[in-house]
């Protein structure tokens, strides 16, 4: 017996994987500048997308981001840099990351394009969490963090891409990174959370949503993202409004 084909679900999938290309071509093409005559950066599956990058560059020139803290180390930081170097910004960033070898990665990278020190990349290994979403799962070292965060103005900016969170018995591990900052954030912030898509993730925003006074959006189905206070919209592409 031949198994039947949903014709119309296949031609669904095919459609979004062409808008998600469209998006992506248009989103690198918007940030080209901080691309040519520089080293080539890899951009692997685990990467932000092309439209998560363009994102997070708009929001820090338009709405004039000063302090940014990011969860999960990469390409995402070292075009901050870029942008930071090429623009003669103030801006200020502390990106976590949980992995020796890939943080000594980074900071090899920024050294050699001779980032600002304005960028700062701090190793904090994951442990066991109380404030994890069951109290059971791994997240950055808090210790490390309050340590280094305590004699820092507080965020008008959080990137959540970390740690990892892409299998089952990990889905909820990128939960603690709002309970943990919230309290140091500006009155006026924006929080941006990569891979919004999964299931993980979408439980995670709703909890949120309960928790604290933001309402978050969807940028290209897998940015969410969620202002408090007055902002500019920043989006390269068009943004809605999900139940989570």
């Amino acid at each position: 017996m031949k198994r039947l084909i949903d014709y119309p679900r296949v031609a669904a999938r095919k459609t979004k994987r062409a808008l998600f290309r469209s998006e992506d071509i248009y989103s690198l093409n918007s940030f080209q500048s901080l691309l040519i005559n520089y080293p080539y950066l890899p951009m692997s599956i685990f990467a932000l997308r092309p439209l998560g990058i363009a994102l997070i560059l708009n929001e820090i020139m338009i709405n004039n981001r000063q302090s940014i803290l990011e969860f999960g180390s990469g390409i995402s930081t070292i075009l901050i840099a870029r942008l930071i170097k090429r623009n003669q910004l103030s801006t200020q960033v502390v990106s976590i990351e949980h992995d020796a070898n890939w943080c000594r990665l980074i900071q090899a990278q920024l050294k050699s394009e001779e980032a600002p020190d304005s960028v700062q990349i701090i190793h904090a290994p994951l442990l066991p969490c109380d404030i994890s979403w069951d109290n059971k799962l791994e997240w950055f070292n808090q210790q490390i963090l309050k340590d280094y965060l305590k004699s820092l103005d507080d965020f008008d900016m959080i990137i959540i891409d970390g740690p990892p969170a892409c299998n089952e018995n990990l889905q909820f591990s990128r939960y603690p990174a709002l309970p943990f900052v919230f309290e140091k954030l500006k009155p006026e912030f924006v929080v941006i959370l990569d891979d919004a898509n999964r299931y993980g993730e979408r439980k995670i925003i709703a909890q949120w949503e309960k928790l604290y006074p933001l309402k978050f959006q969807v940028v290209g189905d897998n940015i969410a993202i969620a202002y408090q206070g007055k902002h500019y919209f920043s989006s390269p592409q068009p943004i809605d409004t999900r139940s989570w």
